[in-house]
């Protein structure tokens, strides 16, 4: 829309394009910093720069962006539809490239003491903001090439392989779960199998003899006269 505003000569809709390009950069550093914190599980200091970083660029975007509508510091678009950019154009992006400087080297300083996905996961981050801020840097030679948006399109492309990469190996994980949760309740039902028969087994083999411990007993409970047959009934009990 900026093209086609500027060919037509519009420069009220070109300062608001422009206005609105800024403000949903502002708010995708905000977003990005926000998804670094949970995608990389963050905690401590790190987690408060980071989140207090996305929100303090996106606090200055508005901000000047709201005091440009009245002195043009951020950028100016003149009658012709030409544009301009203003002294505080320059601070912003030097904040963006010191913003991605500051989350590389966070991530770089994780990767370093981190092993598996929590480590790819790093190197992702890390490869997004040196991504990121060479494109920043870049952008001060022509504002008019987009290279901050080519920046955040290669790493966003980074990203999605490396979200897929993740979602890929927590299917293989809850897979491999599955697989063995299963094999346990397959064992599990062979040893109660097992053992079922077991008692089954043995309190036969052991109510046949307690039977006829039961009945030599009684016997002799209600009184055997003879000598032999007591001594007979005593030997069939042991």
């Amino acid at each position: 829309m900026w093209g086609v505003f500027a060919e037509m000569r519009l420069p009220h809709l070109l300062f608001a394009d422009t206005t609105l390009f800024f403000l949903l950069m502002a708010l995708s550093i905000c977003a990005w910093a926000r998804y670094v914190v949970a995608y990389l599980d963050m905690s401590g200091w790190m987690r408060r720069s980071m989140l207090w970083a996305g929100y303090g660029l996106l606090a200055v975007f508005v901000v000047a962006l709201t005091v440009n509508c009245f002195t043009g510091i951020f950028f100016r678009i003149n009658a012709q539809g030409e544009y301009s950019a203003g002294p505080f154009r320059h601070l912003v992006y030097a904040l963006l490239i010191a913003f991605n400087m500051f989350g590389s080297g966070l991530t770089l300083a994780k990767l370093l003491h981190t092993e598996g996905t929590i480590r790819r996961r790093n190197k992702m981050v890390f490869a997004f903001g040196i991504t990121m801020t060479v494109a920043i840097a870049l952008q001060f030679c022509d504002a008019f090439l987009p290279l901050y948006s080519i920046g955040c399109l290669f790493g966003c492309c980074l990203l999605h392989v490396f979200v897929f990469e993740d979602e890929r190996d927590e299917m293989l994980q809850k897979e491999m779960l599955a697989r063995e949760y299963k094999a346990q309740l397959e064992a599990e039902h062979k040893a109660n199998q097992a053992k079922s028969l077991f008692f089954s087994t043995v309190s036969h083999d052991i109510r046949t003899p307690l039977n006829a411990i039961l009945g030599f007993s009684e016997l002799l409970e209600r009184g055997v006269s003879d000598a032999d047959e007591r001594t007979r009934y005593i030997s069939s009990i042991r």
